[in-house]
């Protein structure tokens, strides 16, 4: 029984007895020994010490299966361990592990590329304050601010709050970083994102937005989104500028846009704009015409392109709008220009030709002119061939009027400035302008008051009327009635930079209105220009206007037309106040027309227009004066050297081969310092009279001329003394 109970007990508590006791202890035990039995039980000992061996077997495989259990879980959590760190390692932010005694366990290599610090020089979260935030007074701020994230996140029971901090790398540069955290354990997880780079391309793009509106605002470039469906526009605040609108009270949509544009061919402009994006997909452009509040009118350019469905339906159109008013206003004023140019690059063609014209072939009818009269005055006026002379020297007058005319219009006349009041000589033709017009049209009279004067030839005031009347009367077919006035305006720089060839200062308004047919715009282009006229043939040269556009320019002044078919027609013409000491004249020196038997003066005559010469001092001879003719400058050097102190005038021709006809009177005054000087010409020369205006005590003498009109002539130089 002894031996039996010894096995049960090792039997059933072998595993307890191998938990507490060491095997090789328990089998060295007193206790063991004394329960082996004797030697006549051998047998039963032996299985004993066999159960025991066994039972120590089964703890050591136990033993060893606990131990390999425990090493497998041991190197698998330090596989994920190295995992996770090689996964932190790789990760493209900074990360830093600290523990909950505030030692740095480990940070990634993104930490260290981005901030520089190495593994060594960052070992507590202490070290990182001091390098991170090397200003004091910042340095508390953060740690302050950090320390509060850190008790909320803890009393809540979530992540540290990421919050952005100028932290201060290795190198000593600043950037901007946002931190947080998430908490492991007693341990810290800081999660590091670099913002710097962010944050300057968030303030490259608020600085280009920035000058995006500003170039928009300069460039008055807007940008507005149409939405099909809705039919709601949205624009930019430049658009609002561009149409003069503010954004609190005008709503923009397709209608209230085209009301600003009530030009027929506006109103279709958002249909047009929908089937355009319809068919294609590209761009397109449009102008626009809207008004002002106002009511002028302003111009926009528009680029615009379609946004389309998954079906390819328009639901949207985006655009552009560019205020273009000042530069359709430019356009207009260039295109003015331009034309303006045109023109007066076509009537300084006409006058070029008028001037290279009028010199041969007013010698020319001075010759004929000539002929004829010193040909009417030899024969009896009974005689059959007198009427042919008369339509000769006739057809000669008319043909020398149409080259004066061209000659006025050229502004190549030569012309002799007085100072005049405009209502004073206005007046003085008012009876001769009735019996021009008519009875039947009533001439009206509306005078300004105060005008002061002006300084131009009077001769040139009476064609500028006999001319504008004359035109009046034609467009008016039975009664009817011309008005002319006078006042005064003055022109400021402004109105004088949009209208071509005016000088700012004070005018003397004349105007010519008529009550007549009236002109359309087709003509009011034209109505200038030499030649052109819309009389029927064999009633007008057309050069009556193109005379007084002439007369105007030439005296610095303007002219201006309007007319409305049906409504009549007014000229208005601005003449330059005079604003000299020069007193007005009152009369006109009146000289006799014939010559008395005591005056016989002698006369050097100088043309190198040989027949001319001749016919010359026949008219001369004719009327009882002594002429000596020269056919050169040369010749009349030596005549006068001849006749030293006899002769009383030279008439000398202005242009001429070797020397002109003042250098040749300056050299004969040395000869005759007596003589007076009679200058004649076809047309204009700077040689006399500098852009055609006479100098005081300068005589001249328009070719062709009449016998009454060069004696005329002649009398009134030779009787000539100091201005009287």
């Amino acid at each position: 029984m002894s031996c039996l109970r010894l096995i049960i007990i090792i039997v059933c508590g072998c595993p307890m007895t191998l938990k507490a006791l060491n095997p090789a202890e328990f089998l060295s035990s007193t206790a063991v020994v004394a329960m082996l039995p004797d030697a006549t039980n051998e047998r039963l000992a032996i299985i004993v010490l066999l159960l025991l061996v066994l039972a120590l077997a089964l703890w050591v495989l136990m033993l060893f299966r606990k131990v390999r259990k425990f090493m497998y879980y041991g190197l698998k959590q330090r596989d994920k361990a190295n995992r996770f760190r090689r996964l932190l390692d790789m990760m493209p932010i900074p990360l830093a592990y600290v523990s909950g005694h505030g030692e740095v366990i480990f940070y990634n290599q993104c930490f260290t590329r981005i901030l520089g610090y190495r593994k060594d020089e960052v070992k507590s979260i202490a070290q990182w304050w001091e390098l991170a935030y090397p200003d004091p007074e910042y340095r508390a701020q953060v740690m302050d601010a950090w320390n509060q994230l850190v008790r909320q996140a803890t009393v809540e029971g979530t992540d540290v709050e990421a919050r952005e901090y100028e932290v201060t790398c290795k190198n000593g540069e600043q950037r901007t970083m946002s931190i947080g955290g998430i908490p492991v354990g007693e341990d810290f997880l800081a999660v590091i994102f670099d913002l710097t780079e962010l944050k300057h391309e968030q303030a490259a793009l608020i600085e280009s937005d920035r000058r995006l509106k500003e170039a928009q605002r300069l460039a008055q470039l807007g940008h507005w989104i149409w939405d099909i469906k809705t039919g709601k526009i949205e624009m930019s605040d430049e658009v609002y500028q561009i149409f003069h609108r503010a954004p609190e009270t005008f709503m923009p949509t397709v209608e209230s846009i085209l009301e600003m544009s009530p030009w027929p061919e506006e109103r279709n402009r958002g249909q047009e704009l929908l089937e355009a994006t319809s068919k294609s997909h590209d761009k397109g452009t449009f102008e626009q015409r809207f008004l002002f509040p106002d009511n002028t009118i302003g111009c926009f350019q528009s680029t615009y392109q379609g946004r389309y469905d998954e079906e390819g339906n328009v639901v949207s159109i985006v655009g552009t709008a560019m205020d273009i008013t000042d530069m359709k206003r430019a356009e207009e004023e260039r295109q003015k220009l331009e034309n303006q140019l045109r023109h007066s690059q076509k009537m300084e063609s006409i006058g070029r030709l008028a001037g290279g014209v009028a010199h041969d072939f007013n010698n020319m009818l001075g010759v004929i002119l000539g002929r004829a009269e010193i040909a009417l005055k030899r024969l009896d006026h009974a005689h059959p061939v007198c009427r042919d002379l008369e339509d000769i020297c006739r057809a000669a007058e008319r043909s020398a009027d149409l080259t004066r005319q061209l000659l006025a219009f050229a502004r190549k006349q030569t012309i002799a400035p007085k100072v005049l009041k405009l209502n004073t000589t206005v007046e003085g033709m008012l009876k001769m302008l009735q019996r021009l017009i008519g009875e039947n049209i009533e001439l009206k009279w509306a005078p300004g008051a105060d005008l002061g004067c002006i300084k131009m030839d009077p001769s040139q005031i009476d064609q500028i009327l006999a001319n504008l009347c004359v035109n009046a009367r034609d467009a008016i077919r039975d009664v009817g009635v011309i008005s002319i006035g006078t006042d005064m305006r003055t022109f400021d720089v402004d109105y004088c930079n949009h209208h071509e060839g005016i000088t700012p200062g004070k005018y003397i308004l004349l105007t010519v209105s008529d009550s007549g047919s009236g002109m359309d715009q087709e003509t009011m282009s034209h109505v200038f220009e030499p030649f052109y006229t819309t009389k029927a043939v064999g009633k007008g040269t057309g050069l009556g206007l193109a005379t007084v556009y002439g007369i105007v320019r030439q005296n610095n002044g303007f002219i201006n037309v309007y007319s409305e078919l049906g409504h009549g027609t007014t000229f208005s013409i601005c003449l330059p106040h005079y604003d000299g000491t020069d007193k007005p004249i009152d009369d006109k020196i009146i000289v006799p027309e014939t010559v008395s038997d005591k005056d016989n003066e002698t006369i050097l005559l100088v043309e190198d227009e040989h027949s001319l010469l001749i016919i010359t001092a026949d008219m001369l001879e004719t009327q009882g004066y002594h002429v000596l003719s020269a056919n050169s400058t040369d010749d009349a050097v030596r005549i006068a050297a001849e006749n030293a102190g006899r002769i009383d005038l030279l008439l000398a021709d202005v242009i001429m081969p070797g020397m002109n006809g003042q250098e040749l009177a300056r050299q004969l005054a040395a000869i005759c310092p007596e003589m007076k000087c009679l200058f004649m010409s076809g047309y204009t020369s700077d040689v006399i009279a500098p852009h055609g205006v006479l100098e005081e005590g300068v005589f001249f003498i328009q070719k062709p001329f009449s016998l009454p009109d060069l004696v005329r002539k002649v009398r009134e130089v030779i009787h000539y003394v100091d201005g009287t």
